[in-house]
C-alpha cells in the first residue's frame, strides 16, 4: 500500500512502519520538535506509522545507546548528532550538536551520499553554515521547511505540476 506521496505504509509482509522519536526531554523545543516531526512525517511519509517516544538528557559519558534503536525509522530531535547508521532522521538547532570533528565530518559527509543521507540525514542542511558545518541557532525552522520542500520534489510522480 502506498501513501499519497506514492511511499508505501507498510514493511514486506504487511508490518506497519515503526518510528522511534527520540527528543531532548523536559524541554519545550523538543516536545515540540518531536510533535512537528511527528506531524511532518504522517503527512509526507507514512499516514499509518506508529509513532514511539523516547525523551533524552545531556550527560557525562555515551549520550545513546544503540540499543534504543530499535524503530524501523529512528529519528533524533532537538539533540546531539548521531552517527548511528540506525538513525534515519535528524533535526537540530544548536551550534553545540556536534561533540566531535568526526561527528560534524559525517554529517557533512552524509550530505553528498544518497545512501547515508537518505530521506532525513540531510535535514538540518537549510541551517548549516556550509563551511563549519555548524547548525545555526534558531534554523531549526528553515531546515525543516527545506526538508519538506525537498520531500515534495523527491515524492512528487514523474511528470506531476508543483
Amino acid at each position: 500500500m502506498l501513501n499519497s506521496s506514492g511511499i508505501s505504509i507498510f514493511l514486506p509482509g504487511g508490518q506497519v512502519l515503526r518510528v522511534r522519536v527520540f527528543y531532548h526531554d523536559k524541554c519545550f523545543d523538543g516536545a515540540c520538535s518531536a510533535s512537528l516531526f511527528t506531524r511532518f512525517h504522517r503527512e509526507r511519509v507514512s499516514a499509518e506509522a506508529t509513532y514511539e517516544y523516547h525523551g533524552l538528557v545531556h550527560r557525562a559519558g555515551a549520550l545513546f545507546d544503540e540499543n534504543e534503536f530499535t524503530g524501523d525509522e529512528n529519528a533524533i530531535v532537538d539533540f546531539k548528532y548521531s552517527a548511528s547508521p540506525r538513525i534515519t532522521w535528524w533535526f537540530d538547532h544548536h551550534q553545540s550538536a556536534f561533540l566531535t570533528a568526526q561527528d560534524n565530518a559525517h554529517f557533512l559527509a552524509c550530505q553528498q551520499d544518497p545512501v547515508c543521507g537518505g530521506r532525513g540525514r540531510v535535514a538540518a542542511a537549510g541551517g548549516v553554515d556550509g563551511a563549519a558545518g555548524v547548525v545555526e541557532p534558531g534554523a531549526g525552522g528553515p531546515a525543516v521547511a527545506q526538508l519538506a520542500q525537498r520531500h515534495l520534489e523527491e515524492s512528487r510522480p514523474p511528470g506531476a505540476a508543483g
